[in-house]
């Protein structure tokens, strides 16, 4: 009688290393559903933030071109985006070098932002009206495109940044349609 109590008491009072382990194996599968939700939002947040910078670049480029009419009319502001420059208006300058030094202010902001990126402004502009004297503005619609990869990590060259598939790179392109 005694020998079975004892054995009665050991088989309820714990675990067997079995369902020790089995226990371990599904608190590990849970840990790495969680490590791939936190990657997942990651990499969600990495492309908002490449969405929220293409679109401060588009808008401060468009606000200085609001800003000299006289530039864009002449067609100063169409082309790539140059990639810095010392363009130095400290003592005054023209319209088409205040346009200049606006396109490479750009030009450094976006090779800064987006490592393999590339920026073009393409103006469509029709003959200003002035009416009574007044100041002509451009008419017609400008068009802002910065172009790039959606995954710009830092020290890689453009060919091992170019976009694939596979690993979860792709091209990303965000046009800005405006009227200046």
């Amino acid at each position: 009688n005694h020998a079975m109590r004892v054995t009665r008491s050991s088989a309820v009072a714990g675990f067997t290393l079995l369902e020790v382990l089995i226990a371990v194996l599904i608190f590990s599968f849970g840990l790495l559903g969680v490590a791939a939700m936190i990657l997942t939002a990651m990499r969600g947040n990495h492309t908002a933030q490449l969405h929220t910078q293409a679109t401060f670049l588009a808008q401060w480029v468009a606000d200085a071109m609001r800003a000299n009419p006289d530039g864009v009319m002449a067609g100063n502001y169409n082309g790539n985006a140059p990639n810095g420059g010392g363009a130095n208006c400290n003592a005054g300058c023209t319209r088409a070098q205040a346009a200049t030094r606006d396109l490479q202010t750009w030009g450094a902001m976006v090779a800064a932002t987006w490592p393999t990126g590339t920026g073009n402004i393409a103006c469509n502009l029709k003959p200003p009206v002035r009416i009574d004297g007044t100041r002509a503005f451009p008419a017609g619609l400008c068009t802002v495109t910065l172009a790039g990869n959606e995954s710009t990590e830092t020290g890689k060259t453009a060919a091992s940044n170019a976009p694939d598939p596979a690993s979860g790179r792709k091209a990303q392109q965000f046009i800005w349609v405006f009227n200046p």
